[in-house]
């Protein structure tokens, strides 16, 4: 992934690729207005799709998610009691206590959301609290509000795989920690998906060159990389193109009855040749657009 361009204080409209499987454990920062469903939604789904259970550990009962809803597989906890607003070592240590009880029971995966608490008594709990269940689990998600302290932030940051920063103007940020100096992808959400659907044939053909989908699997990874819903009708016609070209079969799989689509051995070498000469041709655009903006610089 190139960057469009860096910038080193403040970004404009960033929009970043995201998938959950890549990384194990992924601390998220949120504003207080924005969409932490979204992401919570997507943790849960990829528990329910490895068959692991969910150990949701939450700070106040008043800022609990309902997500009974989307993974009936969930188990809560609950941090801090009463009116309480801040996190007390003696808390933390009994919650892992339980979530440990668990993990030995059954494969689990960790949601943690520390709330808007106003101050933690101990910071280093909270941090030894993230390593501690890092080790009873290999996939977790924090959720910490931006208002937390900022030291805290910087130590949660350095122990986790993966940091994402959401903004309430659905703005996204991620990177991983051991980076030192943070690049950025800065595009517009309107380019991209301007760009998909200019490009959806090579889409389409790079997707199914990796992995066999169906056309709701297509549909679903564009929405979960580039936040970009396209329809049917858009997708299914170049599928039934490309199969009539002799580039794909189709197969009905025993699960879900769905029809999935797969390169025919001819159709591979094809398909190879589409993403190498548009590959090239990227990088033949690419050089003009950089010869022009340095010149003008």
């Amino acid at each position: 992934m190139s960057p469009l361009a860096r910038e080193k204080e403040k970004a404009g409209n960033i929009f970043l690729v995201y998938d959950f499987v890549e990384d194990s454990h992924v601390l998220m920062i949120y504003e207080s207005n924005a969409d932490k469903y979204y992401l919570t939604k997507e943790f849960l789904e990829f528990l329910k799709k490895n068959n692991l259970e969910c150990a949701y550990i939450f700070s106040r009962e008043l800022e609990k998610m309902n997500l009974m809803n989307f993974y009936d597989k969930i188990h809560e906890f609950n941090i801090v009691k009463g009116k309480l607003r801040f996190i007390r070592v003696g808390d933390l240590e009994n919650i892992y206590k339980k979530v440990e009880k668990l993990s030995k029971e059954r494969k689990i995966g960790i949601l943690v959301d520390y709330g808007t608490f106003e101050k933690v008594k101990d910071k280093e709990a909270i941090v030894d609290f993230e390593k501690m269940i890092h080790k009873i689990s290999d996939h977790t998600l924090s959720l910490v509000n931006a208002d937390v302290d900022q030291i805290l932030a910087k130590e949660l940051m350095k122990i986790h795989d993966r940091v994402l920063i959401q903004s309430e103007k659905k703005i996204k940020i991620s990177f991983t920690p051991s980076i030192k100096e943070v690049n950025v992808d800065v595009v517009s959400s309107k380019s991209i998906e301007h760009s998909l659907k200019k490009n959806i044939d090579i889409v389409i053909a790079a997707l199914l060159y990796k992995e066999p989908m169906c056309g709701f699997d297509i549909i679903k990874t564009l929405v979960r990389r580039y936040n970009v819903v396209l329809s049917q009708g858009t997708i299914y016609p170049l599928l039934y193109n490309f199969e009539k070209e002799g580039l794909l079969r189709s197969e009905i799989s025993r699960n879900n009855k769905t029809k999935i689509y797969i390169p025919t051995e001819e159709g591979r070498e094809k398909l190879r040749k589409m993403l190498v000469e548009h590959l090239i041709t990227l990088k033949n655009i690419e050089s003009l657009i950089t010869e022009s903006l340095e010149s003008s610089s």
